[in-house]
């Protein structure tokens, strides 16, 4: 088994169980309201780790990118993301009075997301696990 389908099946299992926490655990979404699950009580969040589709969505999608790029251009996977996320993360927190300067779409997401320092602090970490991953794992270039 190679060691870069060892790291994409880590990858996608943990990713996995990201979908399934944010499905089962997170405010009512349209998925979960189909399926009847949206009435869980809050206090069943999994010791209130509300943060922890962050971190599982900023690990993954830097890992899956590193991936794609044959395990070369760890800097560019990693703050690729990292910008990415955090432009959302604090776009939760900007004033309407500022969504005219976005698409629609970017600023319905602002709108019913919440920003929270617990997601910014996930962000961190994440990219810093990943670093470690992708630096013990990269390829040597000749």
């Amino acid at each position: 088994m190679s060691k870069d389908f060892k790291i994409m099946f880590s990858t996608i299992t943990l990713f996995t169980i990201g979908i399934f926490y944010y499905w089962f655990f997170r405010d009512a979404t349209i998925i979960s309201a189909y399926l009847g699950i949206s009435l869980y009580p809050k206090e069943f969040t999994f010791f209130s780790i509300d943060w922890f589709p962050s971190f599982i969505h900023q690990f993954s999608f830097v890992i899956f990118t590193w991936l794609v790029l044959e395990r070369n251009y760890i800097k560019f996977s990693l703050f690729f993301w990292f910008f990415l996320n955090t432009f959302f993360e604090f776009g939760q927190a900007l004033s309407s009075k500022y969504y005219g300067y976005f698409p629609k779409i970017i600023t319905t997401y602002f709108k019913h997301g919440t920003y929270s320092h617990k997601d910014m602090l996930a962000l961190v970490v994440a990219s810093f696990l990943a670093y470690i991953v992708m630096y013990k794992n990269k390829r040597i270039l000749n």
